[in-house]
């Protein structure tokens, strides 16, 4: 019998409760520790029970009812699927999963892992490179299903001891305020203008966006500092006014001074304190506290000095801190995923003001005294290890909270927003610091990374019901997925479930240094396996990462690698998931799959983010995941052929992938990548293949093909025309890279059979650096300069810039001249391009589209239904100043 895969894969039910994952609280196995990339569960439990049912074919409806229904993928559940248990005596039934193994090679944060316990896979193996991840994995799968409810209990327990300890200590440092118990600080960086002022960086005044309240500089103080008041917003105008940082420039009286300018003073005074030894020095300034009843006050004296006396602790005792390890002093390197290494952040110590690095300190000294006490009280090795990983782990949502390079976040009510909001390390023009002491509510931040309803040890909780009292043997293994000798004598496997890497998407090491250098103080000496580096290997990592020197070459073989193995170890069936919009992490997944003897079975799509918007209009960012089923090759039996026959079924193939894409409301980047895939479950069917001429045939040709024919069809949808090849490549270039590279523009030429050198010249800007790739950022229409239209686009850009100029009526006038009337073709490209823009294009646009709406211009417009402007009116909540 084949696996349910090849025929079938609940994809409504999957896309529906993944997106109401993301809509409601997380499943709780992320709430232990950030990873920077975590599969949903209902998604991984879909894919993993669809590979390995057997299925007859035909399938009956019965059948894949019976399927959705024991597997809890089923609609009108009052809770998010992953809330319930599969039915493991179905499952049993229709598979041999009692006596599998089921090995993720790349295992992360541990979705799939997790899901593969819960179906009742007989042993579960779970590899991971990066020590951060295998302590998450850890604390996840292997202790949970060891210890039981009692190590609820016992972490519960030794948290609180644990809180208590670094509270008695630290309490001085954090005084109430006169109107109540402060829960965050609000720093904001501080610069030199040529006069001597000192300027703080305000780049976003509003505090609170719901409340409306403000902070705004008034007069200094005899000392030069800025006076800083906390008042309600009036105005947009008052706002405006408010601001010190346009545009990543400081507004200082006589002149402006650039990024480049601000960066190279912090750096100075970054060296300038470490040389006089003022450790945890930041040139920032406290303005403002917010406390637990949600009202901002300014700082009292009282806090002030508190927290020139946690300075003044730190530079006394440095030595003993650094004596007794409590404080990381690894150097960061610059590297792909760093933005604050000009700023003079060249070490993890740096990444703290002088109170945070006195909390983590401490919470280090502790954690490490709660293992001894632990083992004094007679605990097991073992297992006051086990508690011990979680109180890290609860320190490592605390790091990602309490750092000098989070941010303030003012939507809603306002709170920090965490260290990794975006997969670097980013800097911004101010930072938030948490309050470690409770008040009436108990919502300090150390109460909330250990006790909240997302906390550690509630998670920890619901880790265990969730697990059920599995009988899974599971093995947590910290190794490379591609080294055979990471796997044992028994590592034999029937399964292979993976998240693969997505190319150069996310610095798994480099952003995991971050909390490494901690982890290594606190419980280091118990995994002397996993911290025995400086900082987290990086020599095997499989990434693109051209600050290390690894390319797409390198990032291919080690792939290949990795897939040959799994055929080694015995594997009979693969299922990889792919959730990113890099096609050229897609082409080299397809290429080391093919190259490696295995064959794709089937292609499916599941929405695994929620949408902001159903109507098909494409943002540069992916939303679906690619659910790849695969078995091993077996003989061609023959010369395989890349003929007229094979060409027209991938095109049919792609087709109807791109039909299913857009009308599950997706956008153009998930369909151009679904379309890709389609192209290569028809071609991988048999290869390597041949050309007619004997030629052989590379995975890039069948990406190239398939990007000509998905391009074509999804603006044919999308716009429901045939249009110039020019406006179409500009309209795909927009939306799905915004910043091609060459090769990309080059692809693009390719499928519309434009010059792409030509393209350049006329629809891009100068290139750029960007990640050690050469990139291309596209004009906006109001950049580009045409004389006499003769494409779609640049009747547009005219029409466009005619509209700044005050004159709507002409535009529209223009248009209709040069052969491009404002009917549903123009309306829907204008749609689509309005997601893409900002600024006076965006506006431009809006006016043009509002014109479509009331229907100005041919009749056709009519007849289709559009939505409203208010999505587009909405004004841009971008931080202006971060780096």
């Amino acid at each position: 019998m084949d696996p349910l895969i090849m025929h079938y894969f609940p994809t409504d039910e999957a896309s529906e409760e993944s997106q109401r994952e993301r809509a409601v609280i997380s499943p709780p196995l992320f709430y232990l520790h950030l990873w920077w990339a975590r599969r949903p569960l209902a998604a991984s439990r879909a894919s993993i029970a669809a590979l390995a049912i057997e299925a007859e074919n035909p399938l009956t409806k019965h059948f894949t009812e019976e399927f959705k229904s024991h597997i809890k993928l089923v609609k009108g559940l009052p809770r998010p699927a992953y809330n319930y248990n599969p039915d493991k005596s179905w499952i049993a039934k229709h598979s041999k999963v009692q006596d599998s193994t089921l090995l993720d090679p790349f295992a992360g944060g541990g979705s799939i892992p997790f899901e593969a316990v819960r179906l009742g896979f007989g042993r579960v193996v779970a590899v991971e490179y990066n020590p951060v991840a295998y302590l998450i994995l850890k604390a996840t799968l292997e202790y949970p299903l060891k210890y039981g409810p009692k190590l609820v209990r016992d972490v519960e327990r030794w948290a609180r001891w644990l809180l208590q300890k670094v509270r008695g200590e630290l309490k001085e440092y954090f005084p109430p305020h006169p109107q109540g118990r402060p829960t965050n600080y609000i720093w904001i960086r501080t610069y030199k203008c040529p006069n001597g002022l000192l300027v703080p960086s305000i780049s976003n005044p509003l505090l609170s966006k719901d409340k409306q309240i403000m902070i705004k500089i008034e007069g200094y103080n005899k000392d030069g500092t800025p006076k800083l008041r906390i008042k309600p917003a009036i105005s947009k105008e008052e706002i405006e006014n408010a601001r010190t940082i346009i545009r990543k420039e400081l507004q200082c009286k006589s002149r402006v001074l650039s990024s480049k300018e601000l960066a190279q003073q912090y750096r100075m005074e970054m060296d300038r304190w470490e040389k006089e030894g003022l450790y945890g020095h930041h040139p920032a300034i406290l303005a403002a506290v917010k406390l637990e009843n949600g009202k901002y006050v300014q700082p009292t004296q009282e806090m002030i000095e508190a927290y020139k006396k946690a300075e003044q602790y730190l530079q006394d005792h440095w030595d003993e801190l650094i004596a007794e390890d409590l404080i990381p002093t690894e150097s960061h390197r610059k590297g792909e995923a760093d933005r604050v290494i000009r700023y003079g952040i060249d070490k993890y110590y740096k990444m703290f003001n002088a109170r945070q690095l006195l909390v983590h300190a401490t919470m280090v000294k502790y954690i490490r005294r709660a293992y001894e006490e632990m083992l004094r009280e007679g605990y097991g090795e073992e297992y006051a290890k086990a508690v011990s990983t979680y109180l890290a782990l609860g320190h490592g949502r605390l790091l990602d909270y309490n750092s000098a390079i989070t941010s303030w976040h003012a939507k809603g009510l306002g709170v920090i927003n965490h260290t990794f909001a975006r997969h670097a390390y980013t800097f911004s023009n101010d930072f938030g610091e948490g309050d470690i002491l409770p008040g009436n509510r108990a919502n300090d931040l150390l109460s909330w990374v250990f006790f909240g309803n997302t906390g550690v040890v509630r998670a920890l909780q619901r880790i265990l019901d969730l697990l059920g009292g599995s009988s899974s043997r599971v093995e947590v293994v910290l190794g490379d997925a591609a080294d055979p000798s990471t796997y044992t004598l028994d590592s034999m496997v029937d399964f292979v479930v993976a998240d693969p890497p997505y190319y150069s998407n996310v610095q798994y090491a480099e952003l995991s240094d971050f909390f490494y250098v901690w982890h290594k103080r606190s419980i280091g000496h118990l995994y002397p396996e996993a911290f025995m580096w400086e900082v987290t290997p990086k020599d095997s990592e499989i990434v693109v990462n051209k600050e290390r020197g690894f390319d797409g070459e390198w990032f291919s073989e080690r792939l290949m690698g990795a897939f040959r193995v799994f055929r080694e170890l015995g594997s009979r069936r693969l299922a990889l998931m792919y959730a990113h919009k890099s096609f050229d992490g897609l082409y080299s997944m397809f290429e080391a799959l093919l190259a490696s003897g295995w064959r794709p079975v089937s292609v499916w799509g599941v929405a695994a983010e929620q949408p902001k918007s159903q109507h098909i209009v494409g943002k540069a960012a992916a939303r679906s995941m690619m659910i790849i089923g695969a078995v091993p090759q077996g003989g061609s039996g023959g010369m395989c052929l890349w003929d007229a026959r094979v060409q027209a079924e991938v095109a049919e193939a792609v087709r109807d992938s791109i039909g299913e894409v857009l009308g599950l409301g997706l956008g153009i980047v998930d369909a151009l990548m679904m379309g890709i895939g389609a192209a290569f479950k028809v071609a991988g069917q048999c290869w390597p293949r041949r050309r007619p001429d004997g030629r052989l045939v590379t995975a890039r040709d069948v990406v190239y093909t398939a990007s000509s024919i998905a391009g074509r069809e999804v603006a044919r949808i999308l716009l429901e025309a045939e249009i110039d090849p020019v406006s179409t490549m500009y309209l795909l270039a927009r939306s799905v890279y915004g910043e091609p590279s060459y090769d990309q523009v080059r692809q693009l030429g390719y499928a519309f059979s434009y010059n792409h050198d030509t393209f350049l010249e006329l629809f891009a800007k100068p290139s750029r650096q960007k990640n050690g790739e050469k990139v291309y950022p596209l004009k906006a229409l109001t950049e580009l300069r045409v004389a006499r239209p003769s494409s779609l686009v640049e009747a547009l850009a005219l029409a466009a810039q005619a509209v700044l100029r005050g004159d709507i009526a002409g535009s529209i006038e223009l248009l209709d001249r040069h052969g491009y009337p404002l009917d549903s073709t123009m309306c829907r490209y204008i749609e689509v391009l309005m997601r893409e823009s900002g600024g006076d294009e965006k506006r431009a646009l809006q006016a043009l589209y509002s014109s479509c709406i009331r229907g100005v211009g041919p009749r056709d417009r009519g007849q289709r239904k559009v939505v409203t402007l208010e999505e587009y009116m909405e004004p841009s909540e971008e931080r202006g100043g971060g780096e």
